[in-house]
C-alpha cells in the first residue's frame, strides 16, 4: 500500500494509525526508561511502528522521532 496513492479519507485513517503507534511508542519508551523490564515491549512497538510505516510507503523521516534507549 502506498499512502500517497490513497484517497484523502484513507490517508487520514493511515495517518491516524501511524499517530496512534507513535504515541504508543513514546509511552512505551518513557515507561521502559523507568522500568527496564518493559524494554521488550518498547522494542516490539517500535518494530510494529516501523513495519507499518514501511507498509504504508511512508518515508521514515516523516514519522521517525529517533527514539533510542
Amino acid at each position: 500500500m502506498n499512502i500517497h496513492e490513497l484517497e484523502i479519507d484513507q490517508k487520514l485513517l493511515a495517518v491516524g494509525v501511524l499517530d496512534a503507534l507513535r504515541t504508543a511508542r513514546q509511552v512505551a519508551f518513557d515507561n521502559a526508561r523507568e522500568m527496564p523490564e518493559l524494554l521488550p515491549t518498547y522494542q516490539a512497538i517500535e518494530t510494529l511502528y516501523q513495519d507499518t510505516a514501511t507498509a504504508f510507503g511512508a518515508k521514515s523521516s516523516q514519522f521517525s522521532t529517533g527514539i533510542s534507549i
